[in-house]
């Protein structure tokens, strides 16, 4: 028997508010471990990997290596266990899916505690673009 996120589903083994409590709990899990270094494993699902994204250039000695200055930022990889979903993270996956401009996005200055800051600005799209 599987559950059901409905509390108004009959014979239902867990209520909704189980099923958020497990799955908010999962979340905090997954991002404690995660901002240690850990990568996490969920069966059936896949694994989350944190990655670095360092500054252009880095450095040429070790020892000159600065986390605050080099380390530009941390982004979480997730790898499908299932084999049939490797193409999730490849390049072939874009075949698999409907691409097509939503926004047009330019940016703008604006002063923000004494200091000029470029923010985006999205712009929906409401004509089909020819070349998506």
């Amino acid at each position: 028997m599987g559950f059901i996120a409905n509390s108004d589903a009959g014979g239902s083994l867990f209520t909704r508010d189980v099923v958020d409590g497990v799955a908010i709990r999962m979340r905090d899990c997954i991002i404690e471990m995660l901002s240690t270094g850990m990568g996490v494993k969920i069966d059936g699902l896949g694994t989350f990997r944190p990655t670095l994204e360092n500054a252009k250039g880095g450095v040429s000695n070790p020892e000159d290596f600065n986390c605050a200055k080099n380390i530009t930022g941390v982004h979480v990889r997730f790898i499908p266990e299932n084999e049939k979903l490797d193409r999730i993270t490849s390049r072939a996956f874009a075949e698999n899916c409907i691409l097509r401009k939503a926004f047009v996005v330019s940016f703008k200055t604006i002063t923000h505690k004494g200091k000029q800051v470029q923010i985006p600005v999205y712009t929906p799209i409401v004509s089909e673009d020819p070349n998506p």
